[in-house]
């Protein structure tokens, strides 16, 4: 018997097992909930300064389900308490986070319905032990039983405080009587991607009315995320989106309505916005570079590839695309006056140059490849007999070439959505099947469309979206040829550069000697890292 007294003991005493692993239980409850707390606060300092944005920091307080916020600061600015499950948590003006002893209730402010009851919960701290005692400012208005129960008897905006003393600790709720809402409405928004914004739902009647159950769902996820309790909704892709909002009232019953929401690009777009949403970008009109008077149109971006550099440059330059324009167009048939610094055409011509040495092999390159370092000339302050020189603003950009290479163009097309019009990964290479230079894949292989593969095949580029700025002219398909700034390898008489043709919207190889063809160019700018740009809404 003395054993099992002892093993009893062991069991249930104040520091027995149970309590032990209880004690652990609550106080690792504890250090959770003080976590949430720290880390919605660490989430609220939103600027550089690190000062607390109090807006989200009561978005991320209750989006980790911490609703009940006392907020005791002047204009209700910190400090606040956060109560919840018997842990109180005081957030003072600093930020920093600091645990509390007392009691709370499980609301501060209650609406309802003359006649509706409802039962208060409270919670306690583990030092407080007495038993709970309850009373009302206004029995007229509201009751309540030594349970926690309230029932409102007022008429619509009387008030009451319900107050809960358990030994020198209380706390209040604030009752007041309400409206039934008979129906919910919500106006228009627009949002940008990436954007996160509010939807403000309003009631019928307005007021002093019930307090709803909210939630909220996405007509196409894909262009607008929401979040179902709060309505907080997030842009995705451009569109228009309806959003469904269901209120649940205190009798069950429910109402709904319907937002539409627009989805527009931001106007002020940075380098991380276009590489996060690069189909929403690429295409874009830039309304505040109009050197040469024609369009440019977003058309790549350098993503970091280590050490601040990208593919063809620095890291996060974007480079803007002109339109196609019939009026401009260039023979290629004085490429003789290429700039012998031929950094530029090993930038944008990354495989070519490293195969086989043949970026450093100026002195036997073929007409093709000068014809290529010859549109890979920048044109910048103190080189301005280029074609494509009225397309350079010195203020705005670091340079311009007659046209993008072979491989920036896949890179660029590749980074987007075709769909509905194809459904094809392009790629280009250096090979040496006749001239060395550029031949094209379609889906990581072969064309098998012809032409030593320098040819992509009929119906493989996108010549609908993006502004046309891949292939064609204004949506349409003709005879819009442009030149591409790589050599192609095919011909053997080594004349051919590459060339996007909508004639039936493929990427193919021009003859500029042979043939003294004339084709459009649509020259590449690199813009400076301190211009901000505007695009079209």
């Amino acid at each position: 018997m003395i054993l099992a007294g002892t093993s009893i003991a062991m069991l249930t005493g104040d520091n027995g097992i149970i309590r032990q692993a209880q004690n652990a239980k609550n106080n690792s409850a504890k250090a959770e909930f003080e976590e949430k707390v720290k880390l919605a606060v660490t989430a609220s300092r939103t600027n550089e300064e690190g000062k607390i944005d109090l807006e989200e920091l009561e978005t991320e307080l209750k989006n980790a389900g911490m609703t009940n916020i006392e907020k005791n600061g002047p204009n209700e600015g910190l400090p606040w308490l956060v109560k919840e499950k018997g842990y109180i948590y005081e957030i003072k003006e600093d930020g920093t986070v600091e645990a509390k002893s007392g009691v709370s209730l499980s609301r501060t402010t209650l609406k309802l319905l003359a006649g509706r009851t409802y039962k208060l919960e409270v919670s306690k701290t583990e030092e407080v032990k007495e038993t709970a005692k309850w009373s009302t400012s206004n029995a007229a208005v509201a009751t309540v039983d030594q349970n926690g129960n309230v029932t409102a008897v007022g008429k619509v905006g009387d008030t009451a405080e319900i107050t809960v003393e358990i030994g020198n600790h209380s706390d209040k709720c604030t009752v007041t009587i309400v409206s039934e809402v008979t129906e919910i409405s919500a106006e228009a928004i627009e949002v940008a991607v990436g954007e996160t914004k509010p939807i403000v739902v309003k009631t019928t009647p307005s007021g002093e009315v019930e307090d709803l159950t909210y939630s909220y769902s996405s007509g196409d996820t894909s262009k607008l995320t929401v979040e179902e309790k709060t309505g907080r909704v997030k842009g995705v892709a451009s569109g228009e989106v309806v959003v469904t909002i269901t209120g649940t009232k205190q009798n069950g019953r429910i109402v709904t309505t319907t937002c539409a929401v627009t989805v527009n690009v931001k106007k002020n777009p940075t380098v991380a916005d276009i590489i996060a949403n690069k189909s929403e970008y690429y295409g874009k009109v830039v309304t505040n570079y109009t050197a040469g008077g024609v369009k440019y149109r977003i058309f790549y971006v350098e993503e970091d590839q280590g050490n601040g550099k990208g593919k063809y440059g620095p890291a996060n330059t974007i480079y803007l695309k002109a339109d196609y324009d019939s009026s401009k167009t260039l023979r290629l048939d004085n490429y003789a006056n290429y700039n012998k610094t031929t950094t530029k055409v090993k930038e944008m011509n990354p495989d070519w140059a490293k195969t086989t040495n043949r970026g450093n092999s100026e002195s036997s390159w073929n007409a093709n490849e000068q014809a290529a370092a010859w549109l890979c000339t920048p044109s910048m302050e103190g080189n301005e007999d280029l074609p494509w020189s009225s397309y350079y603003d010195g203020t705005k950009a670091n340079y311009v070439i007659g046209g993008p290479s072979a491989e920036m163009y896949c890179d660029s097309y590749n980074s987007v959505s075709h769909a509905g019009v194809t459904n094809y990964t392009l790629g280009a290479k250096y090979s040496e099947t006749q001239a060395p230079g550029y031949v094209y894949t379609v889906n990581g292989e072969s064309p098998g469309a012809g032409y030593d593969d320098c040819y992509t095949g009929k119906d493989t580029v996108d010549y609908k979206n993006y502004g046309s700025m891949y292939c064609g002219y204004q949506g349409s398909k003709g005879n819009y040829w442009w030149w591409i700034a790589s050599p192609s390898s095919h011909g053997t008489s080594e004349d051919q550069v590459c060339v996007s043709s909508a004639t039936d919207s493929y990427l193919i190889f021009g003859d500029y000697i042979k043939h003294n063809y004339s084709y459009v160019f649509c020259p590449l700018v690199s813009l400076r890292s301190d211009f901000k740009i505007q695009i079209e809404k």
